[in-house]
């Protein structure tokens, strides 16, 4: 959003709907924010690890176990799609071969 007021002519912010209310509503100003955005992103990059918390043990065992489950899952889904097309294949096989076999009986 752009400020109309004299105070701050055209200078850009971010806000919700209802910032002009106050607190708790957000507004902030643009060129402020991304200043601290840049300042984040400078210090991350001369500072590896910078800002990025590494995950406690527990939580990398849970990430681990459940990469491992949705790789189980997949390989299931994928065995089911293969069932899946032979079953259909399968029955549209079988349902031709009767229609060739009633077509014979009616029609010799």
């Amino acid at each position: 959003m752009v400020d109309h007021t004299d105070e701050h002519p055209r200078r850009m912010f971010f806000g919700c709907k209802d910032y002009k209310l106050g607190f708790p509503h957000l507004m902030e100003w643009w060129d402020k924010a991304m200043m601290e955005e840049f300042l984040q992103l400078i210090s991350a990059v001369e500072n590896p690890g910078f800002g990025f918390r590494q995950p406690e043990t527990e939580e990398r065992e849970t990430l681990l176990r459940t990469e491992a489950e949705l790789a189980q899952v997949k390989k299931q889904l994928i065995e089911i799609r293969h069932f899946r097309r032979v079953e259909v294949t399968t029955s549209v096989t079988v349902i031709a071969v009767i229609v060739c076999l009633f077509s014979y009986a009616m029609f010799g």
